[in-house]
């Protein structure tokens, strides 16, 4: 039908049309740059309705992925047929197959069979291209302690909004449906929640980090009001534009680490953090600026590993410069030294399975090859032989197919999965980047220069960031929004000429 049709009569036929690969292909054939701006919206809108398809059609294919995964391993018996080891296997199949984290991985694997078998209705709407995996995953997490029943039911009754709905605005739905179907387990559900409090963090570019604390809701109000109160407090005396000032969101960030490290007036001292830090002596002295590695982080700018160098108490690793390997201790007892431990730990960084994150650290030393010193084809207590597993990788290297082999001459290690697909695993190289080819860094960017003055709804409310996940942006039409003056608050800018 569409081998009739205009570009612009294409598009607007895919927007009605049910998805599919005729639908696809035709899309993708049309050269956007040509449409009218009207049209290539409506073709974006088009193009979302497609990927909607193609993730409801990929759910069945994940689930049985993962169903199989775990088939094999229960079916394999003994002490590797627990559930547990069994839902590893299966995040660990999809993680390596689809490189993300295995975390990732199981909330994959949870929306796909979810969808699948408990809300069809859900998934049915997803594949017509009605609603995103975005609105299909909210309705899933935000109804999962419910029974089947009452889960179908919510859904029913919130997909005809749902077409219409950001997915904020769906999940503060969800939660009022789910607080209507079932009000008696609310507060066993917040009990739950509470006893599930914790405190995580996340790298982030150029030396920064991300904290995130979840705790009861009134007690993140008390800690965000502390903050924002000293916040408010310091920016006394430093009006907008002026030499002292600084994003309120800034001064926030700063009375938080005050409160908690003691770093500022008439606060405890501070605790001291024992760093693990990579570099070569020249950048070291300051004569050359390579990047810097810092243990659980990753690259570091030079000049903030120098000065972390000179704030903590630190451990300089070396490494070899041609191959950018750490060079061999070697072992030859069972377990290893503490010298060749560190050794190991440094060069993998983290868990030897390719798309694990937990710190080397906190992972056994496991040797590729059984423990036997006078094995000649390896199987002794040394770098090569030996690397990093966190608990539950570990045990599924012995108890399950999942094979590791590592050459016996350069230590790289391959896994092989019990559908023998094959994943390599290199030990990390510590060279910074070849220079050869190294662009010319642009000349500085335009400094902000401030137009005017905010309003005092400008500086109560700000202007909010767009991101990649419609949920990190309040929502001003929340009934109770505590957080619109949380860290989005920023002011209007123009850019110099």
């Amino acid at each position: 039908m569409f081998e009739y049709l205009s570009p612009a009569g294409m598009v607007a036929a895919a927007l009605i049309a049910p998805p599919g690969p005729d639908v696809l292909i035709a899309l993708t054939s049309l050269d956007h740059a040509t449409l009218s701006d009207a049209v290539q919206v409506d073709l974006l809108a088009a193009l979302e309705r497609q990927s909607a398809w193609l993730a409801a059609w990929t759910m069945p294919i994940l689930a049985g992925v993962g169903d199989r995964a775990q088939a094999a391993v229960k079916a394999g018996g003994g002490s590797g047929a627990g559930s547990d080891l069994s839902a590893r296997a299966a995040h660990t199949e999809i993680a390596v197959t689809l490189r993300v984290s295995e975390s990732v991985a199981a909330n994959r694997l949870l929306a796909a069979r979810d969808l699948t078998r408990d809300l069809p209705a859900v998934h049915a709407a997803l594949a017509a291209g009605e609603i995103s995996l975005w609105h299909a995953v909210a309705i899933s997490d935000s109804t999962l302690s419910l029974t089947v029943e009452q889960r179908r039911w919510v859904a029913d009754r919130i997909l005809s909004r749902a077409r219409r709905q950001t997915v904020t605005q769906l999940r503060r739905c969800l939660r009022r449906a789910v607080l209507h179907v079932a009000p008696e387990q609310a507060a066993d559900r917040a009990a739950k929640a509470n006893a599930e409090r914790k405190v995580d963090f996340w790298p982030l570019p150029d030396g920064m980090a991300e904290l995130r604390l979840i705790a009861s809701a009134s007690e993140v109000l008390k800690v965000y009001g502390t903050i924002d109160t000293l916040a408010h407090q310091h920016a006394r005396g430093h009006p907008v534009g002026s030499p002292g000032w600084m994003p309120i969101a800034a001064r926030r960030a700063d009375a938080l680490i005050d409160l908690i490290l003691g770093t500022g007036t008439d606060r405890p001292g501070t605790i001291k953090t024992t760093l693990e830090l990579t570099m070569d002596l020249p950048t070291l002295l300051g004569v050359r600026d390579n990047p810097a590695e810092l243990t659980g982080y990753g690259p570091l700018p030079a000049p903030l590993a120098r000065a972390l160098a000179g704030d903590a108490s630190w451990r300089r690793l070396i490494y070899e410069p041609l191959t950018g390997r750490l060079l061999d201790l070697g072992h030859t007892s069972h377990d290893p030294s503490e010298p060749l431990a560190r050794h190991i730990r440094a060069r993998e960084r983290v868990c030897s399975v390719p798309t694990c994150n937990r710190p080397a650290r906190r992972c056994h030393l496991n040797h590729a090859r059984p423990y036997n010193p006078n094995d000649p084809n390896g199987g002794r207590t040394d770098a090569v032989n030996c690397g990093p597993l966190c608990g539950s990788h570990h045990r599924l290297k012995h108890e399950t197919d999942w094979t590791l082999q590592r050459n016996p001459h350069t230590g790289d290690a391959t896994w092989t999965t019990p559908t023998g697909h094959q994943h390599p695993l290199e030990p990390h190289d510590y060279r910074p980047l070849p220079m050869d080819d190294l662009p010319a860094e642009p000349g500085p960017l335009p400094q902000p220069e401030f137009l005017a003055r905010p309003t005092p709804d400008q500086e109560q409310h700000g202007t909010w960031y767009i991101t990649d996940d419609p949920d990190a942006i309040p929502d001003p039409t929340e009934e109770t929004h505590h957080h619109e003056t949380d860290a989005y608050d920023t002011y209007v800018y123009e850019l110099a000429a």
